[in-house]
């Protein structure tokens, strides 16, 4: 497993759709930090940092790409077959390669946000008090918005061997990305981070029944 780990990752370092997403997301944190200075607008750190964090919706669609491009690939290629030769089991893969993934996803949904936030805290500081009550609901909005990008990752990761397919694994990702989220908010904020679990145990258990040729 230590093997196949270290060879994801070192496909992840090479994957050009990663580091074009990862300058995407600083070139977009950049434009929505120097407004307000451009435009002589008093924004503190912590309202940037709400702000940009309502960009989830966005950048669960660059996770759809992101999928499309590392993982859909390695099925489209028979890359995944070769690692069924050398002796791995099918979940061992799939794991792998989901782990070598989320890790893309991380700087490609955060990056925004430290650049315009940080900006943001040069000019007017953070404008709210550093205390415990602070820092754990900065915390629970982070942690809610993670939770819809990795709910949108592990989305596409179950749709692309169920379509088999570039489009259909990127849209009917995120419509049951976006179905979850809905209901999410209207029924129960811990079915999303639930939903995480289920969707990539359901990718797993069909990725090992899957027609991989």
């Amino acid at each position: 497993m230590k093997r196949l780990l270290k060879a994801e990752f070192f496909k992840l370092s090479k994957e050009w759709t990663l580091w074009l997403l990862m300058l995407f997301s600083i070139v977009d944190g950049y434009l929505d930090g120097i407004v307000p200075v451009r435009y002589d607008v008093v924004i503190t750190g912590y309202e940037m940092y709400v702000m940009r964090l309502l960009a989830g919706l966005r950048y669960e669609v660059l996770i759809g790409v992101f999928a499309v491009s590392f993982v859909y690939s390695e099925y489209k290629n028979h890359t995944l077959i070769h690692s069924i030769y050398s002796g791995f089991r099918r979940s061992q893969i799939f794991l792998a390669k989901a782990a070598a993934f989320f890790a893309g996803v991380l700087p490609i949904v955060l990056l925004h946000i430290c650049v315009a936030t940080a900006m943001a805290v040069s000019q007017n500081g953070w404008g709210m008090p550093q205390n415990g009550a602070f820092l754990m609901e900065m915390s629970l909005r982070m942690l809610w918005y993670l939770a819809g990008c990795f709910c949108a990752g592990s989305s596409v990761l179950l749709a692309i061997p169920l379509t088999k397919n570039y489009i259909g694994a990127f849209g009917l990702g995120l419509c049951i990305a976006y179905l979850i989220q809905i209901l999410a908010e209207s029924v129960h904020g811990a079915l999303l981070y639930g939903s995480i679990a289920v969707l990539l145990a359901a990718a797993v258990r069909l990725f090992e029944k899957c027609d991989l040729n």
